[in-house]
Parts: structure tokens; C-alpha cells; sequence
């Protein structure tokens, strides 16, 4: 016997509605197409038909989302629009429920760059007030990059001119592609402290190119992730013209990955400089103070010796007093030239030639240096340098 399934209006529409909202095919979409009988109702929500030559669809753009795009919702606008669809089941109509619209004319990888922005401006994730000052004399830097080419090369250049002192660490990265953006976070995790004890600072960079060859940057895991680093974050994504999601959440910008490098430590030859100022500063300053004193104890002896004889055993304390506040100068400017030597040794014995100098060698291999012998394998073959030369060789384990 045929069976026939009968369904009340409300099971129908229910299970309409569950196919429609719960198919991700049709929930966070954009659509392209002309505005028409465009109503902005007096409670605030907006009502109008978006269309093409072939269909069309009913829209709702709620008040508590239109604000922004009031102005541009009229009547034969070419737009897009972002939102997923909805079944209202009191009425059996299918509608479109809009979160954000955009211009036609920007194209649908900027009206997605345009509708992150605004997401995430207004969660706070570009807020001014949460960005940190960067430390003035980092011990330790980290480059999230990739290992290989012109950026990383740039950043270590920059970081020995100007501060060797500080430790710089590379956590490779893939910049592009489908694994960026898991590869990404995790190199901020990393450099957060996971694996070799917290960073300073640290610099995410990588070298310029188009709007798709950037996109990762834009991705909202990368720039929560960025947002959440417990560390500074200095980015510096593409050219100069280029901004990125990331470059908003980032703590500062940087134009390029070589300024990017500059502005996360000092320049060790102004620290020199200061040095030496304060030292001629300090001195100059002691000996006014001496002559002025003397100066005055010279008058006073000269005035007041005829009324009063005392006036020699004051002047003797006087002259006993300047005598000791000069050997205190003096020994206290002869510090601070001893500090000041001092200071400069170090630096220069840090410095990677001075260690190649006093009869060490630096093995390295594609241009990364080799810390430890399970870094490398049989028949690898790696640089050795030396403070005269670099010799290549094969590596032989017992």
C-alpha cells in the first residue's frame, strides 16, 4: 500500500528554513548585483530588491548595521553585499539579511578588505590607546619571516650595525599560500615564549607584492593573533603603499623591514656620543663649581682678614675643602673615562669579527649558522669561516 507523507504548512517551512540557514553555501556570502525599491523604513531598517538581468532577491539591512552605508543605499546603485540568507516562515519568503555593503566599482577583494576593517576597527583591534612603546634596549629580537631572501638579510644587516648587543632569533614562516596562515600563528606563538623563553620585541615582515600575494595578512586569524601577542609587534608587509589588517593590529608600522630593524633598537654610535657629552658635561661642570668656590674664598680673605685674624683658619678649612672636592672630581671623571672604555670593549669584543679574531671559527650552512652538531647530517656540506677567509667542507660524524 503507497504510503503518501503529509506535512503541515510549518513542518514544511521549518525544514525549509533548516536547509536554507544551515548550508554554509548560503550563510556569509557576497552578492553582486542593482539596488531597487530601495525603503528606509522610520524605525531605521532599510528594505530593498538587489537584482541582475535573470533574478532578484528581497534584502533587509537592520539598523543596527546600516549605520555607516545609509547614504549609499539608492535605487539603480550597483553594489555589493555581504550577509547569508534567511527563510521567513510566517510569510514563506526567502530574503537576504545584509551585514555590510560596498560600492561595485571597488571589486569584491577590496569590499571584503573594507568589511574586515570595519569589523575589527569596531571590536577594538586597531585602538591607539593599546599600543605599546617598544623597550629601549632590546636583549632579544625575533623575525618572523621567511628564512631565505632579501628581508631577512636586510634585518640582520641593520640589527649588527646598529645594536650587537642584542640576540636576534628567526622563526621561519610561510608568507603565502594555503598553509600562511597557520604557519604565521604559530611563529607569534613561538615568539611569545612557547618554545625558547619570551622575546623583547619582535618583527613580522615580508617583501612586497599584489593584493592576493598579501592577502594572508589580511586574514582575521592573523590579526587576532597579532592583536594578542603579549610582546610588541613591529610589522612591516609589502611597500610603503601597502597597509595590510595586520599593519593596523601591529603595536608600530614600519615602511620596510630594514626600518622596521632600526626602530627596535638604538644606534650604538649616539649612545657613544651621549657618553662622551655627559663625561665633558660633568667635568666642565665640576671645575666652574671649583673655581667659583675658590674665587669666593680668595675675596672673603682679602675683606675680612684686618677685622678678623680667624679669617686665615677658615680660609685654611676652605682651601682644604676645595683640595678635597678636587681629587673627588678628578676621581670621579677618571670613572667615568674608565666606564666609558670599558663600555666601548665590550661592544667591540661582541662584535661577530672580534670573535673570529681570538682564534674561533663560525660554521654555517645555506647562511644560517649551525648552533649544535644535530642540526647537521652526514655529507652535509657547510661554510666554515675563519677572521682571514671562509673554506667550505663536508660534514663527517663518528
Amino acid at each position: 500500500m503507497t504510503t503518501v507523507q503529509i506535512l503541515s504548512v510549518s513542518d514544511a517551512t521549518a525544514s525549509l528554513k533548516h536547509a536554507i540557514e544551515s548550508n554554509t553555501a548560503f550563510t556569509e556570502i557576497w552578492l553582486e548585483g542593482e539596488l531597487s525599491r530601495v525603503t528606509k523604513h522610520k524605525s531605521g531598517h532599510i528594505y530593498f530588491t538587489i537584482k541582475d538581468t535573470d533574478a532578484s532577491v528581497r534584502c533587509a539591512f537592520f539598523r543596527n548595521t546600516n549605520g555607516p552605508f545609509r547614504d549609499k543605499v539608492e535605487d539603480n546603485t550597483s553594489v555589493l553585499i555581504f550577509g547569508s540568507f534567511n527563510f521567513y516562515s510566517p510569510r514563506g519568503e526567502l530574503q537576504f539579511i545584509v551585514e555590510h555593503l560596498e560600492s561595485g566599482e571597488i571589486g569584491p577583494l577590496w569590499a571584503e578588505y573594507e568589511r574586515r576593517r570595519e569589523k575589527l576597527k569596531l571590536e577594538g583591534l586597531f585602538d591607539l590607546a593599546r599600543k605599546r612603546p617598544l623597550p629601549k634596549f632590546p636583549k632579544k629580537i625575533v623575525a618572523i619571516t621567511s628564512p631565505t631572501g632579501a628581508v631577512i638579510e636586510d634585518i640582520k644587516t641593520v640589527l649588527r650595525r646598529r645594536w650587537p648587543l642584542a640576540s636576534l632569533e628567526i622563526e621561519p614562516v610561510l608568507v603565502q599560500g594555503q598553509n600562511a596562515i597557520k604557519s604565521i600563528v604559530s611563529g607569534l606563538r613561538k615568539a611569545n615564549g612557547e618554545i625558547s623563553g619570551i622575546a623583547d620585541v619582535a618583527i613580522l615582515a615580508r617583501g612586497g607584492g599584489s593584493i592576493e600575494d598579501l592577502w594572508v595578512f589580511n586574514e582575521e586569524e592573523v590579526v587576532r593573533a597579532v592583536h594578542g601577542s603579549a610582546i610588541p609587534i613591529v610589522s612591516a608587509i609589502g611597500h610603503e603603499t601597502d597597509t595590510t589588517l595586520t599593519d593596523m593590529a601591529a603595536d608600530l608600522r614600519a615602511p620596510t623591514p630594514s626600518v622596521a630593524a632600526e626602530l627596535c633598537v638604538p644606534d650604538q654610535q649616539e649612545i657613544r656620543t651621549i657618553i662622551d657629552s655627559t663625561l665633558g658635561r660633568a667635568g666642565s661642570a665640576m671645575k666652574a663649581e671649583i673655581e667659583e668656590r675658590l674665587k669666593w674664598t680668595i675675596q672673603a680673605r682679602s675683606s675680612m682678614h684686618k677685622n678678623m685674624p680667624q679669617i686665615d683658619v677658615f680660609a685654611a678649612d676652605l682651601e682644604q675643602l676645595h683640595n678635597r672636592i678636587a681629587i673627588a672630581s678628578s676621581q670621579r671623571i677618571s670613572d667615568l673615562r674608565t666606564l666609558n672604555r670599558s663600555a666601548r670593549l665590550q661592544l667591540a669584543n661582541l662584535s661577530p669579527q672580534a670573535t673570529l679574531e681570538r682564534g674561533y671559527s663560525l660554521t654555517s650552512r645555506g647562511g644560517q649558522p649551525i648552533k649544535r652538531l644535530s642540526e647537521v647530517a652526514d655529507e652535509d656540506r657547510v661554510s666554515i669561516h675563519w677572521a682571514d677567509g671562509t673554506a667550505d667542507g663536508i660534514i663527517q660524524k663518528d
